[in-house]
């Protein structure tokens, strides 16, 4: 069976699948922009998701508030996926174990 040819999105994301005991997504830059991308959405989703559902067309106070929301979903799904690639993106030059790593990753997603 030959291996399948890497899709377009695994070219753009840059995923190697051929070492299964590490992370797929280890690109530095391919996470810096995957984080970025999701910081920005997540108040056009939020704000879309709510006009959806309720009709509401003024944003809350807070981004915080629409955890309060039928939009808690959304919220918890991308702020959950912000965590998690804090948690694997290691910075250039930087020796960390990864205990340090999983708590610089928790406290960025809790402070």
């Amino acid at each position: 069976m030959q291996p399948k040819p890497p899709t377009r999105a695994e070219k753009a994301l840059k995923l190697d699948y051929a070492n299964t005991n590490d992370i797929w997504l280890t690109d530095q830059q391919t996470l810096r922009k995957l984080i970025g991308i999701l910081g920005m959405l997540l108040p056009i989703l939020l704000w879309t998701f709510v006009f959806a559902v309720s009709g509401r067309t003024s944003e809350l106070p807070s981004i915080s508030h629409y955890y309060y929301t039928r939009a808690n979903g959304v919220f918890i799904i991308v702020v959950s996926l912000l965590a998690i690639f804090l948690i694997i993106y290691k910075r250039a030059n930087r020796s960390s174990t990864s205990t340090c790593r999983l708590l610089r990753g928790f406290l960025r997603s809790h402070c």
